[in-house]
């Protein structure tokens, strides 16, 4: 297999001659440049044309995501910041992992692991996956997921629901359970619609995927979905949902 072809886009010296000494000493990578400000990384990228971009989130100039837009190259991404709330952007994003610093030689060993686990498979380009990032405030339009073919889009209106999973989310949509590291309060702030619903602390549904509400026990609902499957609703939950009836 050729060598896997890697830019570093970092700004803290000390951190890109670090990651730099990594890769160079890895024989199934060729660094093709460094860049430690958001324009120089635009020219480096568009340029060079890498399988993979190490990309701290936070730059000069220009962000991350300003980058991801401006380039004309769609390469793998793996994003590097020392901030843990960019995680639901780089899940957004379909990025192949999320290194937090300081991350060691190992986490990086991985990481490039990943990537080449799944390298020729059909992405959709990153600009455009940034586009459903940034939405000015918008409720969030869908989310970006892998599997053995690439990333998957899968538009938010067509989740069924969401679910606690141990240190997980469990997304439900079509037929399938995608599992993502973002806690379940997050991610439905992030969704940020009217017809999904928290029914318990575990579970938020998607009304628009609800057959109807039977009662549980004396105090809590049942929640019945149209495709089948049901969940309880806890005791707040189910007065939740009581006053959506009236």
């Amino acid at each position: 297999m050729m060598p896997l072809r890697v830019a570093v886009v970092e700004d803290e010296a000390p951190q890109r001659r670090q990651m730099v000494g990594w890769l160079e000493a890895d024989a199934e990578v060729a660094l093709v440049g460094e860049a430690s400000d958001g324009e120089s990384a635009v020219r480096l990228i568009n340029a060079t044309r890498p399988d993979l971009v190490l990309l701290d989130v936070s730059l000069p100039e220009l962000s991350g995501l300003d980058v991801l837009q401006r380039i004309d190259h769609d390469p793998e991404v793996v994003f590097t910041t020392a901030h843990r709330d960019y995680a639901i952007e780089a899940f957004e994003l379909g990025a192949v992992d999320y290194l937090l610093k300081p991350f060691g030689q190992d986490r990086l060993t991985s990481a490039l692991r990943r990537v080449r686990e799944r390298r020729g498979e059909r992405t959709p380009p990153a600009s455009e996956r940034v586009a459903s990032v940034r939405n000015d405030g918008e409720p969030l339009a869908r989310l970006f997921f892998r599997d053995h073919t690439g990333i998957v889009p899968v538009p938010v209106e067509s989740i069924v629901r969401l679910e606690t999973d141990g240190d997980y989310t469990a997304v439900i949509a079509g037929g399938r359970r995608h599992l993502v590291g973002i806690p379940l309060a997050v991610l439905h702030e992030r969704i940020r619609r009217a017809d999904f619903v928290r029914v318990h602390r575990q579970h938020v549904v998607n009304l628009a995927y609800v057959a109807r509400f039977a009662p549980y026990d004396a105090v809590r609902l049942r929640v019945e979905f149209a495709g089948g499957g049901s969940i309880v609703a806890s005791r707040a939950g189910s007065q939740v949902l009581r006053g959506l009836v009236g």
